[in-house]
């Protein structure tokens, strides 16, 4: 399924995709901001959430915009290759 929710960090609005199982319930769940790079994914497994490269923003436009709340959140910044 796919839903339309704000992110995270900025408020941007982006498309989710999940899906869940019968007698199981949500087995997957995505969700990539192209605007703050903040993603969250999980596919049979803990969610692994944080931010990576933003394809609106340059890696300083993001901190000096949303460094508070990154921090509030406790994300972390990773590698897009290591998650995509």
């Amino acid at each position: 399924m796919k839903q339309i929710e704000k992110c995270l960090v900025c408020g941007q609005e982006n498309i989710r995709t999940y899906y869940t199982e019968d007698g199981v319930g949500l087995v997957e769940d995505y969700y990539y901001c192209n605007h703050c790079g903040y993603f969250y994914q999980m596919a049979y497994s803990p969610l692994v959430e944080g931010m990576t490269k933003a394809e609106d923003l340059t890696p300083d436009e993001v901190e000096q915009i949303y460094g508070k709340r990154i921090k509030e959140l406790e994300l972390s910044y990773v590698d897009e290759q290591s998650i995509f």
